[in-house]
C-alpha cells in the first residue's frame, strides 16, 4: 500500500517522497560529516599516543630521581628481552622481568649488543673518534678504605628497560604509546651504592648538529660536557630500534639521526634532536622522545648502606653520604656549626636484633642554652646524673618494688606499678616522644582464602590483607586461561577486574565481506574504492583474524595533513607548522610530519612574585625573575633564579616586629633547689636582639620529708622516721605505734604511701 498526501492547494493529487537525486545528495552530505568526525578521532589518537610517551617518560624520570635520594644511587636497567612471567614461560629470564639486572657484574664486555640477560653494555670510547672522545674518570669504592680505587678509568653504560618493579611503577607505564619498552640507560657504577659519584657520569647527548647538550664541567675533565648520569628515551612513532611487549627488536636504521639510540654496540653517544623530520627514511628522521639527567648534587642520607638483603638485621638503616657536618632544623639545616648538629628532639629506640649497637646517643653533658641580653649561656649538668653508677655516686634508684615513671626536680617519681594501655576498642600505633602510648583503630580485617567460580570451574582466592589484591586463574575447555582479580576491603572481598581468554570459545569463519580499502595514519585516509575480505575466529583466544583476498578494487589517493607544534625549549613565542603528505606511485609512501613554518623566537619577559619575611620580621619581599635571549630572538634562552628587585638586601622591604613570651619551663637556676621559674623573652628591635626578664621565681630548697598515716582507731598523725612500708594499706610500726598507709598520702622516705 502506497502511502499519499493530498496538497489542498492543488487540483490534483501528487504522491510524496524522495527522489534518487534527493537520496544521493543526503548520502553526499552524511559521508562528508563522518569522514571529517573520523579524521579528528584520528588526530586524536595520535595525540593521545604522543602525550602518553611524554608522560610516561617525565613519569620514569621522577621515579628513578626517587629512587636515588632514598637509596643513594641509581637503579640498575632491567632486561629488554624478558617476557612477562606466567606459568607456562617460568624461565629466568622471565622471573627477572621489570627487575633490576647486577650493575656489580661486569662479566659481560662492552660493544656485544644485546646479552642474554637482555640489556647491553658500551663505553665511552668511540673507535671512530668522529662525535666522542674517552671519557676518563677517577672514583672511589666506598666499601674499602684505600682511595681512588678506580684511576682514569673508562667508564660502562648499561642499556636496558625500565626496571618498573623496584621503582613502584606500574607495567603499562614502562611502554610508550606505541606499545615499545622505554629504553633506560645508566652510568654503570653510579646505580652501585658504594661507587655513587655525582661527577662521573659518562653519558654523551647531542643534538642534530651533534653539538653537546650538556655543559663541560669546570675542570674541563669531559670538554664535550658527555657527563650525564642517565637517560630514558621511547623509539617514537616509528618504533626504529625498539622492543615490543613480547621483548623482540625492531629493525634499527643504519645510518642518520636515529641510529645513535639504537646502535647498542658503538658507544655511549646518544642522540637528542629538537628540529628534524619525523620519519620520512631519510638520514633526518627522528621522532624519539628523552630525558636525561646531569650534574646532581650527592644524595644526603642512604638507605641500606650496607647492602643487606630484606629482612637482615639493618636492613632499614639510613646513613649519611658527606664528609660535612650535618644539621637537621629549619634554622641550622643549611649551615651547621657542629659536626652534626639537630634543632628539635632526638628519639633514639633499641633495634631487638643488635641491642649492643643500635638505639645509642652518648654525651657527656646535657645542656639547655639561653639567649638573654644577646648572650648565649649554658645551663648543663652531667648525663651521669641520669644514667651513671651508682656506686659512683650518679644515676637515680626507686625503692625494692616500685618502678621509675619520671624525674622531677633533680630526683626520681617512682610507682608502685606502670600500667600503660589502650582504651577498649583501641589498640597501640605507636609511642609519643613524652613516653605515652599513641593509640588508634584496630587495623582493617583481611579476607580469607576461599574457592570461587570461573567460567563454570573451582579455583582458590587466596588470603590477602586490606586493601592487597589476589588473582587467580582456570583452564578454559578450549585450552586457554582467564583470570580474575579480587581486592581486599576490611575484610570483604571485592571484584576488581576479570581478563584472558574467553571462558567458550568456538572456531569459526565467516563468509567474505566487501569493506572501504581506507587506511586510517597520520597522512590521511589514503586509499579509495572497497576491497574483498574475510574474517575468522582463532581458539582459544577468540580474537578475529582478517585475511585480505581480493584488493584490486583499492585506489591511491594523494592526500595530506597539517598541524601546529609548541617550539623547543629556549623559545617562548611561536609555532612549528608541519604538513604530512601520502604520495601515490610505484612504492606509495607518507612523508612523515615535515616542518613547513616556524615562527619560534626567543623574546625577554620577567615574572614577579612576593614571599614572606623571615620570623621576627613583617613585610613581604619582592622578586623577579628574568627569561634573557643572550644570542638574539633566533638563538635559545633560559630563565635565571629568583633575586630581589633591584638587588637590595632583605631589609629593605622587612622591618622588625617586637614580640614577646613567657617560658614557663625553665629549670630552677640553683642545683637542688624546686619550684617555678618562669622567665620573658622579647625580641627586640631595631637591634633584632632578645633579652630575658625574670616574671616568676618560687625556687628554694626541698622541704623536709614528711610521712603520712592513718592510725587504726582513724586519728592521723605524721611522722618523719618510719620505717620501710610501701602500699596502700599496709603497716608501718614507729615508736610503738602501728599506723596503715593512708591512701593519697605522699613522701620520698624510707616509708612511701601512694
Amino acid at each position: 500500500m502506497r502511502n499519499t498526501i493530498k496538497h489542498i492547494n492543488n487540483a490534483k493529487n501528487d504522491q510524496g517522497g524522495f527522489t534518487l537525486i534527493e537520496m544521493a545528495i543526503v548520502l553526499m552530505i552524511m559521508g562528508l560529516i563522518l569522514a571529517s568526525t573520523a579524521q579528528l578521532l584520528t588526530q586524536r589518537q595520535e595525540w593521545l599516543q604522543a602525550e602518553n610517551t611524554r608522560v610516561r617518560i617525565a613519569d620514569a624520570t621522577e621515579a628513578i630521581t626517587a629512587f636515588r635520594n632514598l637509596y643513594g644511587r641509581y637503579p640498575c636497567p632491567a632486561s629488554l628481552t624478558a617476557q612477562a612471567y606466567q606459568p607456562d614461560n617460568a624461565t629466568a629470564l622471565a622471573q627477572n622481568y621489570g627487575r633490576e639486572s647486577d650493575c656489580t657484574d661486569i662479566t659481560q664486555a662492552p660493544g656485544a649488543g644485546i646479552g642474554a640477560q637482555g640489556y647491553a653494555v658500551v663505553n665511552t670510547i668511540n673507535n671512530a673518534g668522529a662525535i666522542q672522545p674517552t671519557r676518563l674518570v677517577t672514583y672511589d669504592d666506598t666499601s674499602t678504605p684505600a682511595p681512588n680505587d678506580f684511576t682514569n678509568v673508562s667508564p660502562r653504560i648499561r642499556i636496558g628497560a625500565l626496571p618498573f618493579k623496584h621503582l613502584n611503577m606500574e607495567e603499562r607505564d614502562t611502554y610508550d604509546g606505541y606499545n615499545n619498552r622505554i629504553f633506560y640507560a645508566i652510568t654503570e657504577h653510579l646505580a652501585v651504592s658504594d661507587t655513587f659519584n655525582p661527577a662521573t657520569g659518562a653519558i654523551h647527548i647531542v643534538d642534530e648538529n651533534n653539538n653537546s647538550l650538556i655543559n663541560p664541567p669546570a675542570d674541563n675533565s669531559a670538554p664535550l660536557g658527555d657527563t650525564a648520569h642517565f637517560i630514558i628515551f621511547s623509539a617514537g612513532e616509528n618504533s626504529a630500534g625498539g622492543f615490543n611487549a613480547n621483548g623482540a627488536q625492531l629493525a634499527c636504521a643504519a645510518t642518520g639521526f636515529e641510529a645513535e639510540n639504537c646502535n647498542f654496540n658503538v658507544d655511549a653517544t646518544f642522540r637528542f634532536a629538537q628540529q628534524s623530520d619525523t620519519f620520512n627514511g631519510n638520514a633526518t628522521s627522528y621522532d624519539d622522545v628523552v630525558s636525561y639527567a646531569s650534574h646532581e648534587d650527592i644524595p644526603l642520607w642512604e638507605k641500606n648502606p650496607d647492602g643487606l638483603s630484606p629482612g637482615q638485621p639493618g636492613y632499614d638503616d639510613v646513613g649519611v653520604k658527606t664528609s660535612g657536618g650535618v644539621g637537621i632544623g629549619p634554622t641550622v639545616s643549611e649551615h651547621p656549626s657542629e659536626d652534626f648538629e639537630v634543632e628539635g628532639t632526638i628519639i633514639a629506640r633499641d633495634d631487638p636484633y643488635t641491642p649492643e649497637e643500635e638505639g645509642k646517643v652518648q654525651s657527656d653533658t646535657i645542656c639547655n642554652e639561653v639567649i638573654q641580653n644577646g648572650t648565649k649561656t649554658s645551663h648543663c649538668f652531667p648525663s651521669s646524673l641520669i644514667a651513671g653508677e651508682l656506686a659512683q655516686g650518679g644515676g637515680m634508684q626507686c625503692p625494692s618494688g616500685q618502678f621509675m615513671v619520671g624525674i622531677k626536680y633533680g630526683a626520681p617519681v617512682c610507682a608502685d606499678e606502670v600500667k600503660i594501655e589502650c582504651p577498649n576498642g583501641s589498640i597501640a600505633v605507636g609511642v609519643k616522644a613524652n613516653g605515652e602510648l599513641e593509640c588508634g583503630a584496630p587495623p582493617p580485617g583481611s579476607c580469607e582464602t576461599e574457592q570461587r567460580l570461573l567460567c563454570g570451574k573451582t579455583a582458590t582466592l587466596f588470603g590477602v590483607g586490606h586493601n592487597k589484591k589476589s588473582t587467580f586463574s582456570i583452564t578454559t575447555d578450549s585450552g586457554g586461561t582467564r583470570y580474575e582479580r579480587w581486592q581486599c576491603k576490611d575484610g570483604t572481598w571485592r571484584h576488581d577486574r576479570t581478563w584472558g581468554d574467553p571462558c567458550n570459545c568456538t572456531p569459526s569463519v565467516n563468509p567474505p565481506n566487501t569493506v572501504s580499502c581506507k587506511s586510517w595514519s597520520g597522512c590521511g585516509d589514503r586509499y579509495s574504492g572497497t576491497k574483498t575480505v574475510q574474517t575468522s575466529r582463532v581458539c582459544p583466544s577468540g580474537n578475529t583474524n582478517t585475511v585480505t583476498l581480493d584488493d584490486s578494487g583499492c585506489v591511491c589517493e594523494n592526500t595530506s595533513r597539517t598541524r601546529e607544534r609548541s617550539c623547543p625549549s629556549g623559545f617562548n613565542k611561536g609555532k612549528i607548522q608541519q604538513k604530512n603528505e601520502h604520495i601515490c606511485g610505484p612504492n606509495p609512501s607518507c612523508t612523515g610530519w615535515q616542518d613547513t613554518g616556524n615562527t619560534c623566537e626567543c623574546q625577554p619577559e620577567t615574572q614577579k612574585r612576593q614571599i614572606n619575611c623571615p620570623n621576627g620580621l613583617t613585610g613581604k619581599i619582592k622578586q623577579e625573575k628574568s627569561f634573557t635571549c643572550p644570542g638574539g630572538s633566533s638563538s635559545p634562552g633560559s630563565w635565571g633564579g629568583w633575586q630581589n628587585e633591584g638587588g637590595q638586601p632583605d631589609s629593605a622591604f622587612c622591618t622588625c616586629k617586637p614580640s614577646s613570651y613567657v617560658d614557663k619551663n625553665r629549670s630552677c637556676p640553683t642545683n637542688g633547689h624546686v619550684g617555678e621559674y618562669w622567665v620573658e623573652v622579647n625580641f627586640n628591635c631595631p637591634s633584632a636582639t632578645t633579652s630575658e626578664t625574670v616574671v616568676k621565681n618560687t625556687c628554694a630548697p626541698p622541704p623536709p620529708v614528711i610521712h603520712y598515716w592513718k592510725k587504726a582507731s582513724g586519728a592521723k598523725y605524721q611522722k618523719s622516721d618510719s620505717p620501710v612500708g610501701n602500699k596502700v594499706n599496709s603497716t608501718c610500726t614507729a615508736a610503738g605505734e602501728t599506723g596503715i598507709c593512708y591512701e593519697g598520702s605522699y613522701s620520698f622516705g624510707a616509708c612511701i604511701c601512694k
